[in-house]
């Protein structure tokens, strides 16, 4: 192993795999967040429709609700600004 770090090989080879481990890192790292996004979100939906039940809330009711939070969640941040 010493021997091949210290060819004229060696600086490619390494520089390789210590790209190819920082790209692995950070897919792996965006796919754990995309997916703990995704589970938090399911959470606070299930949250919210155990509330509102608790409270008596008809299914149109949750569905009015959860509806009008999915329509203001999708508005991209710069339409935001924009609202008077």
């Amino acid at each position: 192993m010493q021997e091949f770090l210290r060819t004229e090989h060696a600086a490619p080879a390494v520089t390789f795999i210590a790209l190819f481990v920082c790209v692995t890192i950070i897919v792996v790292g965006c796919t754990v967040a995309v997916q703990w996004r995704k589970l938090r979100q399911a959470e606070l939906t299930a949250g919210l429709k155990k509330q509102m039940l608790d409270r008596g809330a008809s299914a149109e009711e949750i569905q009015a609700v959860l509806l009008a939070s999915d329509e203001g969640g999708s508005m991209p941040r710069s339409a935001g600004n924009q609202l008077n």
